[in-house]
């Protein structure tokens, strides 16, 4: 049998909720038990909240900057920039509002005030949800939008297919019929 790696774990099926929670790369179900992989984060992973407190997670400066616009740089939109591990990123326009938005690390550090944002982001956002690490609120948000999205057609779908477990699936109505039959032909 094969030993996890230092990303992997495995857990009975029954406790795999408990670490769903953390973001991973993927799952395998064998005999009752879960081989769950973790995702870390990429080293340039970068939070940016705005003056709102909402928080902003991208895997990489080069998303980050990609992503945001160089005018609401320049308006203030953003109002801190850090690394995970809270190192102090900044943000700005130097060619003004129709230029591009650049990201550069500042060689400070300021855990402290990264860890206080975070929190908050918890507390307004994520309601009843226990507050997490810098890290893994990163990790968290990185998972969830990476996760793929059902369409309104897949969930009803999915909650067809959860009635009629069980069952045999009824067929598609055939060309030119009815699903009550051939019209009472």
């Amino acid at each position: 049998m094969r030993q996890p790696t230092d990303l992997e774990v495995v857990v009975p099926l029954a406790d795999y909720k408990r670490v769903s929670d953390t973001a991973y790369l993927g799952r395998t179900v064998t005999n009752g038990t879960v081989t769950v992989i973790r995702m870390e984060p990429p080293s340039d992973t970068v939070l940016i909240f705005d003056r709102d407190e909402d928080l902003l997670v991208f895997e990489s400066f080069v998303h980050a900057t990609n992503w945001i616009e160089a005018i609401d740089v320049d308006e203030g939109e953003y109002t801190a920039a850090y690394s995970p591990d809270g190192g102090v990123l900044a943000l700005t326009a130097p060619e003004g509002p129709e230029g591009s938005a650049v990201l550069a690390r500042t060689g400070s550090e300021d855990l402290a005030d990264l860890e206080l944002r975070v929190a908050r982001y918890w507390h307004r956002h994520q309601t009843g949800q226990p507050t997490r690490d810098p890290l893994q609120t990163a990790r968290f948000l990185i998972e969830r939008d990476n996760k793929p999205r059902r369409g309104w057609l897949g969930q009803v779908i999915g909650l067809l297919r959860r009635e009629t477990t069980g069952t045999e699936p009824t067929p598609p109505p055939r060309s030119g019929s009815t699903a009550q039959g051939d019209g009472g032909r």
